[in-house]
């Protein structure tokens, strides 16, 4: 919306070792915070993979935590791509403890593709290192685009708090898996994999209604909306 448009606040953040600025961090309004920093970690998954991560800390005292999901890695996805760096440069600028990674067998990452299954470990393993640097009760967000939005929306970590779809495929949930938490899903008006029709098909049997935003005028590969798709993401929470 254009009102979402004109909540624009930039934060630079450094790169480990060096002190020099690597990337602007987006934040939305008074919660934008003064700094982050950002530092490359392993992510240690219950069945022994080791996963390649950015951990981006604010500069203030933490809100909350994010974990946030990338496209299929068999079609090229990793933890570098646009929707994915923006979502964790955004809620790290508004004070989330931010956490991207690359799935098993993505580039440096340990292990092999596991179909949409075991990557669910994966995202859990994060969602719980995140955890751990977060005051207890605070929010935790699985958050995730297209792939990797499915694989948020199917996380089991009992601590998460809210969850997050972006063009997910809602088509790769499993049977009976419906998120009982706060769950946002924006999807793009020519989704080629899942419409907004498809989504409202898909929702209406959940026990609990998602908040569903449509973006006019995207389809699922959402070129030239990272901001804007951020920008939603980070409204949203700070109402939610």
């Amino acid at each position: 919306s254009r009102l979402i448009a004109r909540l624009n606040f930039i934060i630079p953040f450094y790169h480990p070792g060096t002190g020099q600025p690597a990337r602007a961090s987006s934040g939305i309004g008074r919660y934008a915070r003064p700094m982050t920093s950002i530092e490359q970690i392993w992510v240690e998954t219950s069945d022994g993979c080791r996963l390649e991560a950015d951990l981006l800390r604010p500069g203030a005292s933490a809100i909350g935590g994010i974990v946030v999901a990338h496209p299929h890695p068999l079609y090229g996805g990793n933890r570098d791509h646009p929707i994915v760096t923006s979502l964790t440069d955004a809620a790290s600028g508004a004070g989330y403890v931010a956490l991207r990674f690359d799935f098993r067998g993505t580039r440096r990452s340990t292990g092999t593709h596991g179909k949409g299954l075991d990557e669910i470990n994966d995202m859990d393993a994060a969602l719980e290192l995140v955890a751990s640097m977060i005051p207890d009760g605070s929010p935790l967000i699985a958050a995730g685009y297209s792939f990797g939005g499915a694989m948020a929306l199917s996380a089991t970590d009992p601590r998460i708090t809210h969850r997050i779809g972006v063009a997910a495929p809602l088509g790769m949930l499993a049977a009976g898996i419906a998120p009982t938490e706060p769950t946002l899903l924006i999807v793009p008006r020519h989704d080629q994999y899942t419409s907004p029709d498809d989504v409202a098909q898909v929702v209406r049997v959940w026990p609990n209604e998602p908040t569903v935003e449509v973006i006019e005028a995207a389809d699922h590969f959402l070129l030239g909306f990272a901001t804007e798709v951020a920008k939603r993401a980070i409204t949203w929470l700070a109402s939610n």
